[in-house]
């Protein structure tokens, strides 16, 4: 089976309120191609539209089911960062397809694996298309069982690395450190850092969101596995960093901040002689 589906809607947090959008849609899992990754993503089959792909890797993921007389509410949680939560609801009234598609949805987040959740199934809803199906009208297979084998792999490899004792960016740039580092700032610094993020979100209150979003603990957690990998001399290279600043580094999270501060203390040194040359120069004129 190259991927698994059924009808969801998405539901948001505001002002600490669960709301849910109306849309119909439907909420996938399957192999991305690219990167042989098992992923998520949620697509709005009534603007057609979807949501940004969220990788799963087995057994760090788990489906929470909501207390409420409204409808059938979960949400699925990254147990290795809590915070990291996406709310949906059941599309259907049918209590027996909720409750088979919970058991198999349980199963791909404890193993990671596609063929052993069965197939997908339509439901009385009718799961349409995926939007890229839509777009070219054209359905393509993947060989699941090399993907699964390669995706074991990755997750063997990933669940290693998360069970070192060294932080990950994410334990580094939490949520409270950014928060009080950026409220030290002065007004130009801040306006400096604000002016990186989308044209639409460039305000204080918009630099807040995006440190406290899932993509942005997501995007973390991807850089922390990607400087753990055999591509951190490729991506050190790629902020123009030294790697001769990484010596006796412990691991790859380490070695990046060390060539990060290293390049930054080399530069205030720079600009501290040149301070003291002027000085000098001043000095030798009176």
């Amino acid at each position: 089976m190259s991927e698994f589906y059924f009808a969801a809607g998405e539901m948001t947090i505001k002002e600490k309120k669960v709301h849910a959008n109306p849309d119909r849609g439907v909420l996938r899992f399957y192999m991305n191609k690219e990167t042989q990754l098992l992923s998520m993503k949620w697509e709005n089959i009534t603007k057609k539209t979807s949501n940004e792909e969220i990788i799963i890797t087995a057994g760090d993921w788990t489906l929470k089911k909501l207390s409420t007389s409204k409808g059938c509410p979960f949400y699925i949680q990254n147990t290795a960062y809590p915070d990291d939560k996406y709310f949906f609801y059941f599309q259907t009234k049918n209590k027996e397809s909720i409750e088979k598609t919970e058991k198999k949805l349980e199963e791909i987040l404890k193993t990671g694996a596609l063929a052993d959740a069965g197939g997908a199934e339509k439901n009385e809803d009718g799961v349409p298309m995926s939007i890229e199906e839509m777009q070219n009208n054209q359905k393509n297979n993947n060989n699941v069982q090399q993907a699964n084998n390669i995706f074991k792999t990755l997750s063997e490899t990933f669940k290693k690395i998360m069970e070192k004792k060294h932080p990950s960016l994410s334990d580094i740039l939490n949520r409270e450190k950014l928060t009080q580092f950026f409220d030290t700032l002065d007004e130009e610094t801040k306006n400096r850092l604000i002016q990186l993020l989308p044209e639409n979100q460039r305000t204080v209150q918009g630099f807040y969101d995006n440190i406290n979003s899932a993509q942005f603990r997501q995007g973390l957690g991807s850089l922390t596995y990607a400087l753990e990998s055999e591509n951190l001399g490729a991506i050190i290279s790629s902020f123009k960093l030294d790697m001769k600043d990484a010596q006796k580094a412990l691991d790859g999270v380490e070695a990046f901040v060390k060539c990060i501060v290293a390049k930054y203390e080399k530069k205030e040194d720079k600009k501290e002689n040149e301070e003291k040359k002027e000085e000098k120069k001043e000095e030798k004129k009176e």
